[in-house]
């Protein structure tokens, strides 16, 4: 794809009136977050958690910078030079490639169910760019199946690493922004508060997680033709769900019997996710009161 000399502006999409902390709509305790005792910036410095470029800027959304790159405020250097230099790439390795808001966790909920794997989703299918995560659980992952939103290059490379195999969604940018930009006004953390108009100039400025739109999509599209990639287009997987499923399967060498793939289909419809809160991400206890409005302030 090339990048648009003058892209179409999408309509403006209705804000909710209130906005939805997706940590506690996913919590499944009965804790009271705005009555306990927490110190914030003591976890904060604990955990290394990076603040971000803009965290306090309620008109831009937080980033970090790591190699030269900007992406979210949950992914570290540490983090980056960990997997380029000492995690081991081993022969069958999935990695379940996107930009945000791209059916990452519709791809991962399928390749997790072709692969007969249970349990919550987020703890099967890593996303092991997430510096919370720490580097013993991702080396002792039982399902080598991976999340990941990096370019393709570096440690998700398919050229680099030819015995394992990538899955790459790409969404159509003009659903996806309106998609992103109901993520970072509904998930509280972003503690972002400008219009649709503002975020706009700032995804076409790349000032957002993971930076530029069109960058991250050439840097996939060139290995369109490996033999080691799959790549999807969310549109296309929306209008036939079932190819979409046995085209991974086979790609992934998994059971493709129409008995085995109607079960996957099924597992893996709208429906049954939204049903299913296993599907939900899980955050440390502690790290979810940084997504209460009592500690955003904090910040």
């Amino acid at each position: 794809p090339t990048r648009p000399t003058t892209p179409t502006r999408p309509t403006t999409p209705t804000r909710p009136t209130t906005p939805i902390s997706h940590m506690a709509e996913n919590n499944n305790t009965n804790d009271n977050f705005e009555d306990e005792e927490f110190d914030i910036q003591g976890f904060i410095e604990k955990f290394n958690i990076p603040m971000g470029i803009g965290q306090m800027d309620k008109k831009k959304v937080p980033y970090a910078l790591v190699n030269d790159r900007i992406v979210t405020s949950l992914v570290t250097q540490e983090r980056f030079d960990y997997l380029n230099n000492e995690f081991e790439h081993k022969d069958g390795d999935i990695f379940i490639c996107t930009h945000l808001k791209s059916g990452t966790t519709w791809t991962q909920k399928i390749v997790v169910s072709l692969l007969k794997k249970e349990g919550p989703l987020h703890e099967v299918s890593l996303w092991f760019e997430l510096a919370l995560i720490p580097a013993v659980a991702i080396e002792n992952a039982q399902c080598r199946a991976f999340k990941s939103h990096w370019w393709g290059s570096d440690h998700v490379d398919p050229t680099q690493y030819p015995n394992c195999k990538f899955i790459h969604v790409v969404r159509n940018p003009c659903d996806m922004i309106v998609s992103f930009y109901f993520h970072v006004t509904g998930f509280i953390a972003y503690n972002y508060l400008g219009t649709f108009d503002e975020f706009f100039e700032l995804f076409m400025e790349g000032k957002v997680d993971f930076s530029d739109y069109w960058d991250h999509a050439l840097s996939w599209w060139r290995h369109r033709n490996e033999e080691n990639i799959l790549y999807l287009r969310f549109e296309e997987m929306i209008e036939d769900p079932r190819k979409t499923i046995t085209d991974i399967a086979n790609f992934i060498e998994a059971d493709t019997s129409d008995e085995f793939i109607d079960k996957v289909v099924d597992l893996t419809s709208f429906e049954s996710m939204k049903k299913d809160k296993s599907n939900a991400p899980k955050f440390p206890r502690q790290y979810q009161l940084l997504f209460s409005n009592k500690h955003i302030i904090d910040l």
